[in-house]
């Protein structure tokens, strides 16, 4: 994470690094927080409709991983565009 931080970092002005670096971690955590809650939901929700609780919870896990497979495939098709962006907009420059 220390690599992310810093290059995003790097386009913000010398003052406002430090804010930048709150917002980052704020967001870490947030972003952390958010994931526990959904995974948690995806899998209670599998096991309040399933017969058994082991069936309701190997659903739940399967269901938990496609919807962090596609968060990961998200954050990486966002990161490729960040990196066209940039390598473009340098260009121009």
């Amino acid at each position: 994470m220390s690599t992310s931080m810093t290059h995003g970092l790097s386009c913000l002005p010398e003052e406002l690094r430090t804010d930048g670096s709150s917002v980052f971690n704020t967001l870490q955590q947030l972003g952390g927080s958010v994931g526990v809650s959904a995974v948690t939901a995806v899998v209670g929700a599998a096991q309040a409709g399933a017969v058994s609780m082991e069936a309701g919870t190997a659903a739940g896990g399967k269901m938990a991983f496609m919807l962090l497979t596609a968060v990961i495939a998200g954050a990486v098709a966002a990161n490729v565009v960040a990196f066209y962006a940039k390598r473009r907009q340098s260009g121009r420059a």
